[in-house]
C-alpha cells in the first residue's frame, strides 16, 4: 500500500516541481536518501550502514 499512497500523493507526483517547492528543497531531496537521513540523526549507525544503498534492506551485522 505504501507504493500506491506515494503514487497518489500530489506532492510526490504532479506538484513535485520548482513552482511548488524551492529549487534548494528539490536538490536536497534528490541528493539524499533514507541512509543519509538516518546517518544525519544517528551517526552511531555508520558501521552498520557502511555500503548500504537501501535503508529498508537488511543491514550489516557486526
Amino acid at each position: 500500500m505504501a507504493g500506491r499512497r506515494l503514487k497518489s500523493d500530489r506532492f510526490f507526483t504532479t506538484d513535485y516541481r520548482p513552482e511548488v517547492y524551492t529549487a534548494e528543497g528539490l536538490e536536497w531531496v534528490d541528493g539524499n536518501s533514507m541512509v543519509t537521513v538516518l546517518l544525519r540523526h544517528h551517526p552511531e549507525l555508520a558501521p552498520f550502514l557502511a555500503g548500504v544503498t537501501n535503508a529498508f534492506a537488511p543491514w550489516r551485522s557486526l
